[in-house]
């Protein structure tokens, strides 16, 4: 269960009611995105589309910082948008516990976003941010990866949270 709370599902945070009072820059609507890889391209795609199908123009402000910087800019309306995800903002920003769906996730934090923050939280943008893990066949025969693979179908059946390391692996109770 744990891990559909981890961010499983992208949802986009926009300050409903201030798209042109904010920033100080020279945009219309100020577009952030945390600091790595993966955000710097949504934020750069969610940027595009708004120039794309508004009149408006966008300040990116890449790479702003993580999760509560961005949530503190955009809450004290010095961005309007960034990308997160319902997992992190769920666990980190409101430190809620983990429920089983992330339908159920999605819908308390974007009733407690609109009630706590006065921030609304738009729909998933229809792709998950899940985990693989990609080996050599051969490597799939060794002693360690079938421990890995049955510790694996324990943690997906919620028992069990996986910390790992290059050089161990442990099991830590969830309960």
């Amino acid at each position: 269960m744990w891990f559909l709370v981890l961010g499983l599902v992208l949802v986009l945070v926009i300050a409903g009611c201030n798209l042109t009072s904010s920033g100080g820059g020279g945009g219309d609507v100020v577009v952030a995105s945390k600091d790595f890889t993966e955000q710097d391209i949504l934020g750069e795609l969610l940027a595009q589309q708004i120039e794309a199908t508004t009149k408006l123009k966008v300040e990116r402000k890449p790479r702003l910082g993580g999760s509560y910087v961005c949530h503190n800019a955009i809450v004290a309306g010095k961005i309007d948008a960034y990308i997160e995800y319902t997992g992190t903002a769920y666990a980190a920003i409101l430190k809620e516990k983990s429920i089983s769906t992330a339908r159920e996730v999605f819908d308390k934090l974007k009733a407690a976003y609109a009630q706590q923050f006065k921030l609304e939280v738009m729909p998933p943008l229809g792709f998950e941010n899940n985990y693989a893990i990609s080996i050599r066949s051969e490597d799939e025969k060794n002693i360690m990866f079938k421990r890995f693979r049955m510790l694996l179908s324990i943690l997906l059946n919620g028992e069990l949270v996986l910390v790992m390391n290059l050089w161990n692996v442990q099991m830590v109770s969830q309960g």
